[in-house]
């Protein structure tokens, strides 16, 4: 069995929350049935052309994903989202 001798020791995640998201203005939201999940698009960019797509845990409001994207896609990704069953609320 190897060993791997010169693998560093990983440093702990740091943890976001949607909290830290409060100033941001709300374009819109997503549910998905039985999901833990909500989806929410931000932005605090005054022009609005940077998009902040996060997915958090609906209770605890702990980010498990947070994609960077420009205002000219929202349609494209809005279209896979709902493909894949989430829901605009």
């Amino acid at each position: 069995m190897a060993k791997y001798y010169n693998k560093k020791p990983e440093e702990p995640k740091e943890i976001k929350n949607i909290s830290d998201f409060s100033a941001y203005k709300k374009l819109l939201r997503f549910e998905k049935e039985r999901s833990p999940h909500t989806l929410v698009f931000l932005t605090n960019d005054p022009e609005e052309w940077f998009i902040n797509v996060i997915h958090y845990r609906t209770k605890s409001g702990v980010i498990t994903r947070d994609d960077y994207i420009i205002a000219k896609d929202i349609p494209d990704w809005i279209k896979w989202y709902e493909g894949m069953g989430w829901k605009e609320f």
